[in-house]
């Protein structure tokens, strides 16, 4: 990875970028879906973590600084996301409001979001070094060898430096959050978050996304912000259109029919 590094800030190689972006893609949709973002607009949300790291990423070095990086500017991203979502989510409401029918399983699905969300909120309060190490361990699921390798160091010292680390945020998920983990609780909760593989064509969307807008598109208006806008006037537009077909006497559509 330090190569595909090197060579895309010195020759702004396409194929560098593409093996960077594959390593870390699974990472990142991972923790975008952690914050509670459906599908396309998690990979919409990685597509501008990416982005970001080809404008400012230059001198972050590869290993676990990158990949700590990565997560923390995701966990950003997706939050300001979730913020836009929120606020057309609350005009769409005022439009839908009679017709949104209430998912069964969304109370232990939401719970468990939220829970899974608060551990990433939780990790980025963590001293760099210790970051690090549990985003490189567990969010990207590496071995104590492969960890050990990264820091420079035994894989017996990366093994008890990953322990360290997860005391640490067990201790800061008790005092901050109310929740309480056994040692081994937080190991496996945490090995929970080790991302699924991506397509190559979804890691190929992502690469082409981040680095069409590149430095120059620092300007412009984000994929994240162009969908959520795109969404709401979709959804204003159709909530419109039933008010006037019930206006009329046609009835709409029946209550558990989804939009559109």
């Amino acid at each position: 990875m330090r190569d595909a590094l090197r060579d895309f800030w010195r020759d702004g190689s396409e194929e560098a970028f593409s093996k960077i972006v594959a390593r870390y893609s699974p990472m990142v949709l991972a923790c975008a879906r952690r914050c509670g973002l459906p599908g396309s607009l998690a990979e919409e949300v990685a597509q501008d973590v990416f982005t970001t790291f080809v404008r400012r990423g230059r001198d972050i070095p590869a290993g676990a600084a990158l990949a700590a990086w990565l997560h923390r500017t995701c966990v950003k991203i997706s939050a300001n996301a979730r913020r836009k979502e929120a606020r057309y989510g609350a005009a769409i409401d005022g439009f839908t409001r009679e017709l949104m029918t209430t998912d069964p399983t969304s109370g232990t699905t939401a719970g468990a979001m939220e829970a899974l969300e608060d551990i990433d909120r939780e990790i980025l309060r963590l001293p760099r070094a210790d970051r690090e190490v549990i985003v490189g361990r567990y969010l990207l699921g590496k071995t104590s060898r492969e960890l050990a390798a990264d820091l420079g160091i035994s894989a017996e010292s990366a093994k008890k430096r990953a322990q360290r680390a997860v005391e640490r945020l067990r201790g800061s998920l008790r005092r901050r959050r109310g929740m309480v983990f056994s040692a081994g609780g937080l190991a496996s909760a945490l090995a929970t978050l080790s991302p699924a593989p991506v397509s190559a064509s979804s890691v190929s969307a992502i690469a082409s996304a981040a680095l069409s807008a590149g430095p120059a598109g620092a300007a412009a208006l984000s994929l994240t912000s162009l969908n959520l806008t795109f969404t709401y006037m979709k959804a204003k537009t159709v909530a419109i259109g039933l008010s006037r077909r019930r206006c009329l006497g046609d009835g709409g559509l029946p209550g558990n029919q989804a939009l559109g």
